[in-house]
């Protein structure tokens, strides 16, 4: 049965609220809930779900899409669109591009983007651990909108697309335990489905999607297949880009927290030292600043 709750006094907005059974539910205009939990949603993404579209039931009610609205775009792409992150990525800093290197997980060498799969091609293979040989697939997966933020990763072709949709949860997107879907072209792909059946192919291009009311989207390709053993481990994230360098919109100094209010409508970076004096802080929204095309968006960080 589904019945009006109000928001506790602590939150950052007051008003009635529909829960049902302790699954996520929404308010259009307030934001979302689990549970007694509010996550604010940023003004321009407001949630406009109906009450329930996150409910564990309408899991298994057709494909995902049907819940789809509208996607939250990366700070990135809005602070540094395309012509501009190009720019950033031809600016040197050292001998290596700013915005556009990483550091490999296995042997932390920091690289460049351009050169992270010819490092991986060996680097992979020498950190394999002794167990039965299996085919394995590397991918390199991307937020949509701003290529600078990237993974490297590598798994079993048997692994489930849902162990792979596991690891981009923990490593980038989880706050709410959303929805997500993957895509080949304009087919959804089950999450039961096999690694090596879905993404087998060098060169194979796929989407992902992970809320679908604020969505952060992804896309992916498959970077080549080779033999070998990483034990037991499903899916395993090899390297990933270094966190951008996000300035505060007051002093110029790196910024350390983001207004989701504000994201995409005005100054929204800020330092520890000038937080407390943009108008949002009385009302204590702010998200930490991390490596994830997710910063700033509903709750992540939180």
């Amino acid at each position: 049965m589904i019945s009006p709750a109000r928001a506790s006094t602590n939150l950052p907005h007051q008003g009635l609220a529909v829960q049902c059974k302790g699954s996520v539910t929404h308010h259009p205009g307030l934001g979302c809930y689990q549970s007694t939990r509010f996550v604010p949603f940023a003004r321009p993404n407001k949630c406009l779900q109906r009450p329930g579209a996150h409910s564990s039931d309408l899991r298994s009610r057709g494909p995902a899409s049907m819940f789809r609205l509208r996607m939250a775009r990366p700070l990135a792409s809005v602070r540094a669109p395309a012509a501009e992150a190009q720019a950033l990525d031809r600016t040197q800093e050292g001998s290596l591009a700013q915005g556009n290197t990483g550091t490999c997980e296995l042997c932390k060498e920091r690289v460049a983007k351009a050169q992270m799969t010819r490092h991986l091609a060996g680097c992979a293979a020498s950190h394999d651990v002794p167990g039965a040989v299996t085919t394995l697939v590397q991918l390199r997966v991307e937020a949509a909108g701003d290529p600078r933020y990237w993974l490297h990763i590598e798994g079993r072709a048997e692994a489930s697309m849902k162990a792979l949709d596991a690891l981009l949860r923990r490593v980038w997107l989880e706050c709410c335990g959303h929805m997500s879907a993957f895509r080949v072209g304009e087919r959804e792909v089950a999450m039961g489905s096999k690694l090596g059946f879905v993404v087998g192919r060098a060169g194979q291009r796929f989407s992902y999607d992970y809320d679908f009311g604020s969505t952060t989207a992804l896309r992916g390709q498959v970077l080549g297949v080779r033999e070998g053993s990483i034990g037991r481990t499903a899916v395993r994230l090899l390297a990933r880009n270094d966190p951008l360098q996000w300035q505060c919109d007051t002093c110029s100094a790196p910024a350390t927290v983001v207004c989701p209010f504000c994201l995409h409508s005005g100054p929204c970076l800020f330092c520890d030292d000038h937080a407390g004096e943009h108008p949002c802080a009385e009302e204590d929204v702010y998200l930490p600043v991390v490596n994830s095309p997710r910063m700033g968006v509903c709750g992540y960080g939180a």
